[in-house]
């Protein structure tokens, strides 16, 4: 083999080992979007990616009614709202780049359950 063949083995081999990481981060990336920062991860039925997100202290009130999401004024009833997998209060929007936007909800066997997990739901 010539010094220029060599050379040209050595970029393709730099070049395809790159891709490789690449790929691996990326799918990594992927693999993590639907977890907490705690690493709890949000279940794949609520969580589009990038729409769930840990609620601050004081976002969340409860009500005779359920529990008021402060930033959007919705109330989600008590037996719609899941437990947290971290003992943290949790929400998924159905809008992922608006805070604002209504929590994700759904019919499961004709009971409405919805992306808001809480911290304590036996309060």
């Amino acid at each position: 083999m010539g010094e220029r063949t060599v050379l040209r083995v050595a970029i393709t081999i730099t070049f395809l080992s790159a891709l490789v990481v690449l790929a691996g981060l990326v799918i990594l990336a992927r693999a993590q979007a639907h977890d907490a920062p705690s690493g709890w991860a949000y279940p794949n039925s609520c969580c589009g990616g990038s729409d769930c997100a840990p609620l601050r202290a004081g976002d969340l009130e409860f009500t005779s009614q359920g529990w008021k999401v402060k930033l959007t004024g919705e109330v989600i009833p008590l037996a719609a709202a899941q437990p947290s997998g971290d003992r943290q209060n949790h929400r998924c929007r159905t809008e992922p780049d608006d805070p604002r936007s209504e929590t994700r909800c759904q019919s499961e066997n004709g009971a409405k359950v919805c992306c808001l997990f809480i911290a304590d739901p036996g309060i």
